[in-house]
């Protein structure tokens, strides 16, 4: 093999490693734009395994077509089906996705029996503008021109937010930006082909995967930020009144305390925690995970008498900004400590410091 084919197998080795991760990340979560992305960067590496056994090995009519079905024509859409999911309403999402499985089932089969134009052979990547035909192309051309747009949109949306966003939101932006700017790298390496510089394909291919894998890793990274409403400091400062006492906290619109009982109850009796943290989890309703959330949370706080609170992020527009896409987020102090899952042995650990 040639260089050109060892890069193009080093980018789809770690095309499976990514995708491996984002499929992880979607099976634990269950989102759906987790799943688009999955979804998009499967074909983005099926693409690539393809392109590499034709560089390596030659190329065959069965490799070109799996090559652009999979990398020119899938990859764009879903990953701008994932831009939609992310950043607009579930309705939004669930119709886009409705029409794209429906836009993919056609046009893949479209592109994977229409005949070709001319033979294919060579270890360089064919450019399918003159071996497919018109139909094909005009498939591929909208398929990349709207997931392109989705992505692109998707920036735009997130810089807007992110005006008056926090960390999170300005970490996504940044995410945001590395996504398309894979994209736009991607869709140059049919151009390269296209202009005689097939040469280049390679190179460029590699380079939208690393670029791309960046721009997932920094959407998707964990932000900690200090959103506490209130310091910590002596105990007669503390809602509830009473030194020791577990804090009352508002719930949309209800005061409640959880994990321990009222102090009205009967057997109520003040105790000074062991430590001085505070846990908060941030949910809203309908959150099938906040439950399972909550159930470790009020174990845990009801063994290490740590206080625990509960805020639905609906009640705030900066919170719906912030955790909206993580929900149920689990706080330590204020800080972010867990999204969607929580560890339990991780938890108590943080508690005990």
């Amino acid at each position: 093999m040639d260089w050109q084919a060892w890069l193009t197998l080093a980018a789809t080795q770690v095309g499976l490693q990514f995708t491996a991760g984002l499929g992880r990340r979607w099976f634990r979560a269950r989102r759906p734009y987790l799943l688009s992305w999955t979804i998009a960067l499967t074909a983005i590496t099926v693409g690539l395994g393809a392109s590499w056994y034709g560089q390596a090995f030659g190329f065959t009519e069965p490799v070109l077509r799996l090559y652009y079905v999979a990398g020119a024509l899938l990859a764009a859409p879903w990953l701008g089906l994932g831009e939609v999911e992310l950043l607009s309403a579930r309705r939004i999402g669930e119709v886009a996705r409705i029409g794209l499985i429906g836009f993919s089932v056609v046009a893949g089969f479209v592109v994977g029996f229409e005949p070709l134009r001319g033979a294919v052979a060579g270890h360089a990547i064919p450019d399918g503008g003159r071996l497919f035909g018109g139909l094909s192309l005009a498939l591929i051309a909208v398929s990349n021109v709207a997931g392109t747009i989705a992505v692109l949109g998707g920036i735009a949306l997130s810089a807007w937010r992110a005006r008056a966003g926090g960390s999170a939101a300005r970490s996504r932006l940044a995410g945001m930006l590395g996504i398309g700017l894979g994209v736009l790298v991607f869709a140059t390496a049919g151009t390269a082909a296209r202009a005689g510089a097939s040469q280049l394909q390679p190179v460029l291919l590699a380079t939208a995967v690393a670029v791309m894998y960046a721009g997932f890793t920094q959407t998707l990274r964990r932000v900690g930020r200090h959103r506490g409403r209130r310091r910590r400091g002596d105990a007669s400062r503390r809602p509830g009144g009473a030194v020791g006492a577990a804090p009352a906290v508002s719930v949309a619109g209800e005061r409640r305390i959880l994990g321990q009982p009222s102090s009205a109850h009967p057997t109520y009796r003040a105790r000074v925690p062991p430590t001085h943290h505070r846990i908060t989890l941030l949910s809203k309703p309908g959150c099938h995970l906040c439950d399972e959330v909550r159930a470790v949370l009020q174990r845990v706080s009801s063994d290490l008498g740590v206080p625990l609170e509960e805020r639905d992020i609906t009640a705030s527009s900066a919170d719906i900004r912030e955790y909206g896409e993580r929900i149920p987020v689990t706080l330590i102090d204020g800080r972010e400590h867990d999204f969607w899952r929580v560890d339990e042995a991780r938890l108590r650990a943080a508690l005990a410091g």
